[in-house]
C-alpha cells in the first residue's frame, strides 16, 4: 500500500540554477559550505570547483529529492558528464564515480551506493548497474572528496528500480566568473523503501544522506535530509477518538452545569 511520508530538506538559495527536470516536487538536499564556502555551483575564474580544477564541466551541483508512494528518487547535477560518464581535461579522461547513500542517522558514512559501474561501462544509465550494501571503497585522487567507486559490495535484488540521465542548460544567476547560458548533466535513481526496509518503513522515518565525486575528486557533492516518521492509520483513528470522547465531556459536563 503506498503511503505519504512529510518531507524536509535543506534550502538552497541558488536553486534557479538548477535543471528544468527538477520541478517543485523536489526538495534540495545539497550540503553547503564546501567549494572553499561557496554555492556548490559556484565557478570562480581559475576554474577552481574545491579541492581541484576544471570549471564548469568538474563542477558538483547538487543533491534533490522526492518520495512518491513507497519510491524514494534522488537526483544528482553536476556539470560533469554523467550520460557518458567520462570527461576529457587537458589530454586526461576522468570519470563518473558510484552514488553513494546512507540511511542509518549518521549521513556522513554510506553503507549502500548505487554501483553505476558494475561490467566496466561508465555512464550513469547503460543497464548494467546495481544496489549495493558497500564494504570497501577506493578513493579519487584527492582523497578528501572520497568515496569514489565501490570496490566490494553485495548487491540487493529489488531495492534499485530505475535509472535515468540527460543533460540540460540553465542561466546562470551565481556571482561567479561564468554567466549565461550552462550545461549540466542529471541522473535520476528510483530506490523501493520497502524492499530495503520492510512495509512499515514510514511509521519509522529516514535519514537520507548522499555523496557523490568523480575519479580525480577536483569537487564533491554531499547532501542530507529527514523524512520524518508517518503515524499508521489505526493510530490517527485512535488519535481523532480521543480528541471526539473529550469533545462530548467538555459538552456532557457543561450541560449537567
Amino acid at each position: 500500500m503506498a503511503v505519504a511520508a512529510m518531507m524536509v530538506g535543506v534550502s538552497n538559495t541558488a536553486l534557479a540554477d538548477r535543471l528544468s527536470v527538477f520541478d517543485a516536487s523536489w526538495t534540495d538536499m545539497t550540503v553547503q559550505g564546501g567549494n572553499n564556502g561557496h554555492p556548490e555551483d559556484y565557478v570562480p575564474g581559475n576554474g577552481q570547483v574545491y579541492p581541484g580544477y576544471g570549471g564548469q564541466p568538474f563542477d558538483a551541483e547538487y543533491f534533490l529529492y522526492k518520495i512518491q508512494g513507497n519510491s524514494l528518487f534522488v537526483g544528482l547535477q553536476t556539470g560533469f558528464n554523467l550520460v557518458d560518464g567520462k570527461q576529457k581535461y587537458d589530454g586526461a579522461w576522468y570519470y563518473s564515480g558510484d552514488l553513494y547513500l546512507s540511511f542509518d542517522n549518521s549521513p556522513s558514512t554510506y553503507e549502500y551506493a548505487v554501483d553505476f559501474q558494475t561490467t566496466g561501462g561508465w555512464g550513469t544509465n547503460s543497464g548494467d548497474e546495481a544496489f549495493k550494501q558497500v564494504t570497501k571503497s577506493s578513493s579519487p585522487t584527492y582523497g578528501e572528496s572520497g568515496p569514489y567507486l565501490v570496490t566490494e559490495g553485495s548487491a540487493i535484488a529489488g531495492v534499485l528500480q530505475g535509472i535515468s540521465n540527460g543533460s540540460g542548460q540553465y542561466v546562470d544567476t551565481v556571482d561567479d566568473a561564468i554567466s549565461g547560458l550552462q550545461t549540466s548533466y542529471w541522473t535520476i535513481v528510483e530506490l523501493d523503501l520497502v524492499a530495503l526496509f520492510g512495509a512499515d518503513w514510514a511509521s519509522k522515518g529516514l535519514t537520507l544522506g548522499t555523496h557523490w565525486t568523480m575519479s580525480c575528486g577536483n569537487d564533491a557533492v554531499k547532501g542530507v535530509a529527514q523524512v520524518d516518521p508517518v503515524p499508521e492509520p489505526a493510530t490517527m483513528l485512535l488519535f481523532g477518538t480521543g480528541l471526539l470522547g473529550l469533545a462530548g465531556a467538555a459538552r456532557r459536563r457543561q450541560v449537567a452545569q
